[in-house]
């Protein structure tokens, strides 16, 4: 296969164009490389800026957690007493409501004296009245007496 020296020329001319612009190409990557070195530079900062917030964010909320854990604890404390509490009111109740029990019997019984006693008072009050009637009657025989003197 021979070729002519203006084949050559030609297919020469059109490699060094080839060439030329896969340098062109070549370049522009690396402008777009450059371009994205600078961008990821700029997101890796602003991605360490956000790691030592969260770093801090971290530690106060480890401080807090801490703090949680011991009013949780204090918590468990009350609950534990409150417990015991529970415990003797509900005792206190048993024993409440024996006394109740003795009271609603003492109370049957002070009704049964009331009635004991407004009965006695009734009869008293009828034994008042004979003796006032008797003490009229005394009084009108003394009355009647002649006077010795």
């Amino acid at each position: 296969m021979t070729s002519s020296p203006g084949e050559f020329d030609h297919r020469l001319t059109r490699v060094e164009n080839d060439v030329t612009a896969l340098y062109d190409m070549i370049g522009d990557v690396q402008t777009v490389q450059g371009r994205h070195s600078t961008e990821f530079a700029r997101l890796r900062t602003k991605l360490l800026e956000h790691d030592a917030r969260f770093d801090r964010m971290d530690a106060r909320f480890d401080a807090v957690n801490t703090r949680l854990d011991g009013m949780d604890g204090r918590l468990d404390g009350m609950d534990g007493r409150l417990d015991g509490m529970d415990a003797r009111f509900d005792a206190m109740d048993g024993r409440f409501d024996a006394m109740d029990g003795r009271f609603d019997a003492m109370d049957g019984r002070f009704d049964g004296m009331d009635g004991s006693l407004d009965a006695m008072d009734g009869s008293l009050d009828a034994m008042g009245a004979q003796f006032e009637a008797m003490g009229k009657a005394v009084t009108e025989l003394l009355r009647r007496v002649p006077d010795a003197s």
